[in-house]
């Protein structure tokens, strides 16, 4: 049993890692994307669940941007975009989005449909993912190590 969990960890420990380098990636990438003129379709607040702690608020930001002739649409504000408690984070970001409002959209000269209105950021969330994955690849490999131990 304990390779299997360890096996478990480890594989854990390594999708942490690759989310967490993969999330900086992007983000970094984001700050030299190319621009387009957007225009906010909706902006409110959405309640979701989050893992057990009760609903988290997010900002709920649509917009529509054209890219080469073709027309796009996105919720996305920034790379790692989080939710809050109480919600009054989430209310000032979507207030800073009013409806009708022009904006800049930066997207992904790759793949159009991927955008954001504020490029950069994800430091919290890939420091997260990092960190937690810095732990559990370590983990995982003893307990990988300790139970082919037992079978030696």
């Amino acid at each position: 049993m304990t390779i299997l969990y360890g096996v478990l960890i480890t594989a854990s420990g390594c999708l942490l890692l690759w989310l967490g380098v993969k999330t900086l990636r992007t983000a970094r990438a984001s700050k030299k994307w190319p621009v387009a003129a957007g225009v906010v379709v909706f902006s409110g607040t959405e309640a979701k669940s989050s893992l057990g702690d009760g609903p988290a608020t997010y900002a709920k930001v649509r917009y529509e941007y054209e890219v080469e002739g073709r027309k796009y649409s996105s919720e996305r504000i920034s790379i790692g975009q989080y939710g809050t408690g109480g919600g009054g984070h989430a209310k000032a970001e979507a207030a800073k989005y009013p409806v009708g409002a022009i904006v800049k959209v930066f997207y992904d000269p790759a793949d159009p449909s991927q955008a954001v209105l504020e490029p950069g950021g994800a430091l919290f969330l890939a420091i997260f993912l990092l960190f937690f994955g810095v732990i559990m690849l370590p983990l995982g490999l003893l307990m990988l190590l300790a139970g082919i131990a037992k079978f030696l």
